[in-house]
């Protein structure tokens, strides 16, 4: 060092000479010279066995291997190869596995080749700058630097050869110049790594993507779920819009009976005070009546005729109320088709359940996105955390101590020119090509920064997906409130179709008696009614009783005591009392015409109730149908988040555990 008065130096060679004649003392491997303030150039001779790097250097002349001297003078196509090996290592743990660790050697060398004698010069792991008379080729090597970093910095080309071809006319290399730096690594400094904080992330992340592929999962089933509950609520829902259509059009026949009703009540009032009228000439007559009587045998006869009449259509009516029995019962099996409850009929006691199902799905499907958006912002604090450490880490890969060495190289080169060895060009196009070596090394800093840019890309799909999530949440909460109160309506609808089945059976019981009576002697139905009417050889029979008639008929004038006569006073007495009710008859007709109303009113509520059920179960399929949708896009997303989760953040976690981490404990 210059202004040193002694220099200490540490050397294994033997025969050291020094160029200016320096005066040196020696200790073992220590070399202490008496510098006085001078520079000091010395060599000495080595054993190559002691060295820490090898260089091999093998030669052939078109394709054939050939010994250096053979080449002197030849011409042909010339290839001469470097391969450089690292013998100085080191055992160190990484990560409890014990490894050897090589020096991390940079080496260049620099040939100078005359244009007339060589062409077409062409280096692999090196550069070739051409200046017109000559050529300046720099080949470089990275020897055991590949092996002792591992797979982390497979995709850098850090070769440990270098090789030189050209054709030759007349072969004669002058000199080259090999020069070797194990300073490559010097200013990194691994513990501006937090290695823990990122191994930490590492498995933040990994926690974070396995939640979220389960919360995919589990909003798949809820939604397939909510799919199956909503499609058999569509069809309860249809079933019911039916029932009540039919509903519907009974109150459309019940409204035209009433209005028929209506209308002859309007008559009414009329007709009860001609009955009181014609109750006024009863009395008169009566007197008349008497004289009828004795036409009242002849009629007795006719009477007959009538019965036989009345027999028939009496059984007429027996057959009529069996068809009204049967109409009653399948009126009944409907409502209770309506009901259902079957597993092939599951009617309104299925769409209640199925509603009800639909609720839970939906509730599941709820707490499933909750869970999924927890997952999202995991993994997104996840990638905030590597973000940092890959942003510490790029910064860090300056690499200055290789940039050191190259300017120590630069200045080498310029002693040489100063000392007439080389030309400017020459020391221009070595450099050159020493900065082009060390490009190399900043290609990891630009990988760096590109893993960052990914994990702020990974980060706003995130963002992006969290919103959707939670948008998602909120509206399936939504549905499930509206889907348990369609379950508590239709709750309401069986109750009511309870009622409706018991009505029809009773309206079968009552349709029943008119039929055979209740088992009383005084109550027969239509069928006692037949054996009453009977035949002229019964005497008990109606028909028996009409023969009887005409014998009657003379005693129906009778006495003031009895008779026609007794029923002209009783005639005067029943005016009296339509009297009565023809005061009352326009009360009835209001109350008919508010009977008209009130069923007008049920008949346009009927309709709407049909027309909204119909409604319903249409809104209800579109529901399934989008539930499915919606289920089948889940799933795609829980397909696609497997392969994302292994091969994109499973590889991002083992770069980092593997590579990343691992590089930084070799490099240490």
């Amino acid at each position: 060092s210059m202004g040193s008065i002694e220099l200490v130096d540490e050397s294994n060679l033997t025969d050291i000479k020094s160029d200016d004649g320096i005066e040196f003392s020696r200790a073992g491997t220590s070399v202490v010279w008496e510098a006085n303030g001078k520079d000091v150039v010395y060599t000495g001779t080595t054993n190559a066995d002691n060295l820490p790097l090898a260089m091999h250097v093998s030669y052939k002349l078109d394709g054939k291997e050939v010994s250096p001297d053979k080449l002197l003078g030849a011409t042909g196509t010339v290839t001469i190869r470097y391969d450089f090996e690292n013998k100085s290592f080191a055992t160190v743990d990484s990560a409890g596995s014990y490894s050897e660790m090589r020096t991390p050697f940079m080496a260049i060398t620099g040939f100078l080749l005359d244009n007339d004698s060589f062409k077409n010069v062409k280096i692999t792991n090196g550069k070739v700058v051409e200046d017109g008379s000559r050529t300046i080729a720099i080949g470089y090597a990275f020897p055991g630097l590949s092996e002792s970093l591992g797979e982390a910095v497979s995709s850098f080309d850090m070769p440990s050869y270098f090789e030189l071809s050209m054709d030759a006319v007349d072969f004669e290399l002058k000199s080259t110049l090999t020069m070797v730096s194990p300073n490559l690594l010097d200013d990194f400094d691994s513990s501006d790594i937090d290695t823990a904080k990122m191994s930490d992330a590492s498995s933040s992340l990994s926690s974070a993507m396995s939640a979220l592929v389960s919360g995919s999962s589990a909003l798949t089933d809820g939604l397939k779920t909510l799919a199956s509950g909503a499609g058999k609520t569509s069809e309860g829902a249809s079933q019911l819009a039916k029932g009540a259509d039919s509903l519907a059009k009974g109150t459309d026949e019940l409204v035209t009976g009433v209005t028929e009703m209506e209308k002859s009540a309007a008559a009414l009032p009329d007709g009860v005070n001609s009955l009181y009228e014609g109750s006024n000439s009863l009395a008169d007559g009566l007197g008349s009546a008497v004289d009828g009587a004795s036409q009242l045998e002849s009629g007795a006869y006719q009477l007959t005729g009538g019965l036989n009449s009345l027999l028939d259509g009496t059984k007429a009516a027996v057959e009529g109320t069996s068809k009204l029995i049967d109409g009653s019962s399948e009126v009944t099996s409907g409502l209770q088709a309506l009901k259902g409850g079957t597993e092939k009929n599951p009617g309104l006691s299925g769409a209640k359940s199925a509603a009800s199902e639909l609720a839970q799905g939906l509730e599941a499907a709820s707490a499933s996105l909750g869970e999924l958006s927890t997952g999202i912002t995991s993994a997104k604090s996840g990638l905030s955390e590597i973000k940092t450490v890959a942003d510490n880490a790029n910064a860090l890969v300056g690499d200055q101590g290789a940039k050191a060495d190259i300017a120590n190289a630069e200045a080498q080169v310029q002693e040489l020119v100063q000392a007439g060895k080389i030309t400017k060009a020459e020391a221009t196009s070595i450099i050159t090509s020493m900065e082009t070596a060390l490009a190399k090394v900043d290609g990891a800093s630009q990988s760096i920064a590109g893993i960052s840019g990914g994990l702020d890309q990974a980060a706003g799909g995130l963002d992006k997906l969290a919103k959707g999530a939670g948008d998602a949440s909120k509206q399936i909460g939504t549905a499930a409130t509206g889907a348990q109160s369609l379950s508590d309506g239709i709750g309401n609808a069986v109750s009511g179709v309870d009622s409706l089945i018991g009505g029809t059976s009773q309206l079968t019981e009552g349709l029943t008696q008119l039929k055979s009576g209740d088992g009383t002697p005084e109550n027969q139905g239509l069928q006692g009614a037949i054996a009453g009417i009977g035949s002229s050889t019964d005497a008990n029979s109606l028909i028996g009783g009409a023969t009887a008639l005409a014998y009657g008929a003379n005693q129906l004038k009778g006495t003031e005591t009895s008779g026609l006569t007794a029923a002209q006073a009783g005639a005067s007495q029943l005016a009296s009392g339509l009297s009565s009710l023809n005061e009352q008859a326009p009360s009835l007709v209001e109350g008919i015409t508010k009977l008209k109303d009130g069923v007008s009113t049920l008949n346009t509520g009927a309709k709407d109730v049909a027309s909204n059920l119909f409604t319903l179960s249409t809104a209800i399929e579109s529901i399934a149908k989008g539930a499915s949708e919606a289920a089948s896009g889940s799933g795609d997303l829980t397909s696609g988040l497997g392969p994302f989760k292994n091969d994109g953040i499973g590889q991002i976690v083992s770069i980092i555990d593997n590579d990343i981490l691992g590089t930084v404990k070799r490099l240490d």
